[in-house]
């Protein structure tokens, strides 16, 4: 998962001390628990409930989890 953040445009366009602090471990959790929640209900529904996590983490958020999650319908 290190390296698909490396691999972020968002990644790319912090300055060097940013990615610095963002790969340290705690926060690079952090960001890693993020994907696997906006992977799971769609980065629209996530960032809806996340309003202070930082900006610069949600642009790797963005690229690494799906806008919306199709739902599948129970009836069809």
């Amino acid at each position: 998962m290190t390296q698909e953040i490396q691999n972020t445009e968002a990644f790319k366009k912090l300055a060097k001390f940013q990615q610095t602090l963002l790969i340290k471990r705690d926060n690079r959790i952090q960001i890693q628990d993020a994907i696997i929640q906006a992977r799971n209900i769609g980065y629209l529904e996530w960032e809806s409930n996340n309003k202070t996590f930082p900006p610069a983490w949600k642009g790797i958020v963005k690229e690494l989890a799906p806008i919306e999650i199709k739902t599948h319908d129970a009836t069809a």
